[in-house]
């Protein structure tokens, strides 16, 4: 099958023959139809690989932390050759897709082959003809949306995520601030709170988009945002800031805590520096939440991995329940995504599209990428490995086991 890698020695993005994934228990084989790349995540990804050992440390300090400690525990020989291992295997890209359940493992209940499922999660929703995917990461596609709107799945339950956050209520003025793709959703799921939305992005571009996917406030400069909401609440500042824009200065935080109201709320949704004044937070008694992507459950192996959902009553939000109103919200259109797709390019030339992420094709048009796939043959479909455990699922379609 063709899977769309990145090498982490040279930042060099290729599509390559590999080989099917193995289906496990408590997950399924996902035959791909449609995933999106993502500008800022993707780009952010891609950068990344592309610098050197002094650049990666720099720029995830983390991890870099990690390998010291590493380095300490089983010596630093040990740690050298973990590290290359890892930097020479290709990473595969992608995080978010849709596609047809063509194989269900054992304990991946509520699923049946012939499903259309939209998938998130990085290493498992990924730029692949067939991808396996945890049941927790996976949720059926209502018949109203389709593959290109499912594809939005992990961006849709990162922007609904940090909405919960933000705790808006009826009437409420909230700053989106950025207005690239998850900011796009963001001021729409926002709208379908009940919030007045006002769209700041310096890109004349977005802030028509924006407006014209309901955003009834549009700013296109922090002096035009600063007058329009002052407009709208009577000076006293709006009630919540998301932001949702790729900043390495504080221009972004700077920008939220002026435009909030004392005992506002800033929401981060974006990847942007933290450097804020305390006196401002101070003077305002503002609150700060950062966003953990598509929400509970996230970044939790037994979670996301294993299968071992969070009790409803006690987290009624997961990241699956997430994912579930997204499409929940598409199917009664209540919200837009086919206006976000800008450009499209078969699984082939994948490589083109991540020209366009990483800036060596310049468009600045771009906010929306999908990768389409072939449609697969019957034939196709028959040369899968069946497993000698396989079970029939409830539907009449095999589910493969093991």
């Amino acid at each position: 099958m063709k899977a769309v890698v990145q090498d982490m020695k040279d930042g060099a993005v290729r599509v390559v023959d590999a080989p099917c994934p193995v289906l496990r228990s408590g997950g399924m084989l996902v035959r791909v139809r449609r995933s999106l790349i993502s500008i800022g995540t993707d780009r952010a990804v891609v950068a990344l690989a592309k610098k050197g050992p002094l650049g990666k440390a720099r720029e995830r300090p983390d991890l870099a932390w990690k390998v010291v400690n590493r380095a300490r525990q089983d010596g630093v020989w040990s740690t050298v050759k973990i590290v290359r291992n890892l930097i020479e295997t290709p990473i595969p890209l992608g995080y978010s897709c849709a596609g047809q359940v063509i194989a269900v493992g054992e304990d991946a209940l509520g699923f049946n082959v012939g499903d259309r499922v939209a998938c998130a999660g990085l290493n498992f929703a990924a730029h692949a003809e067939i991808d396996f995917v945890p049941r927790n990461l996976a949720v059926r596609i209502p018949d109203a949306v389709g593959d290109d709107e499912g594809a939005f799945v992990a961006l849709g339950a990162i922007a609904i995520q940090g909405v919960r956050l933000a705790r808006l209520e009826i009437g409420d003025v909230v700053v989106v601030l950025g207005l690239g793709l998850v900011g796009q959703i963001v001021s729409q799921v926002a709208r379908c709170n009940g919030a007045t939305v006002v769209a700041m992005d310096l890109d004349s571009a977005k802030v028509d988009l924006a407006k014209t996917l309901g955003a009834p406030e549009g700013c296109k400069s922090r002096s035009e945002l600063e007058q329009t909401v002052d407009r709208l609440t009577n000076g006293h500042g709006a009630d919540a800031v998301l932001v949702c824009a790729a900043d390495r200065s504080p221009r972004a935080m700077d920008t939220a805590v002026a435009v909030s109201r004392l005992r506002g709320r800033i929401v981060v949704v974006g990847d942007v520096a933290m450097r804020m004044s305390r006196r401002a937070l101070f003077e305002k008694e503002i609150q700060v939440t950062v966003s953990r992507s598509y929400g509970p459950g996230r970044y939790d192996r037994s979670y996301e991995e294993r299968g071992v959902d969070y009790p409803f009553a006690y987290v009624r939000w997961t990241e699956q329940r997430n994912m579930e109103a997204f499409l929940s919200l598409l199917a009664r259109r209540e919200i837009a995504m086919l206006p976000l797709v800008t450009h499209r390019f078969p699984i082939d030339r994948a490589c083109d599209a991540y020209d366009i992420v990483s800036g060596k094709v310049r468009d600045g048009s771009a906010i929306g990428i999908l990768l389409e796939y072939p449609e697969a043959s019957v034939a196709d479909s028959r040369k899968l490995p069946v497993a000698r455990s396989g079970r029939r699922s409830s539907k009449g379609g095999v589910g493969l086991g093991v």
